[in-house]
């Protein structure tokens, strides 16, 4: 007997956002997340991925 498989949707694990209290939005153009950096995201990403204090 043949199986079928049905695709579903990706689901992101938004683990900068968990590690910071930032939406992905803060980040990234997409609210969603993924894709490209906005300026604040560049910074992020620069420092090591660390928020400045």
């Amino acid at each position: 007997m043949a199986q079928i498989a049905i695709p579903t949707a990706a689901q992101a694990k938004p683990e900068f956002a968990a590690q910071t209290g930032l939406p992905c939005g803060q980040c990234h153009v997409s609210p969603a997340g993924g894709g490209k950096l906005k300026a604040f995201g560049e910074k992020f990403k620069a420092n090591g991925f660390k928020l400045k204090k």
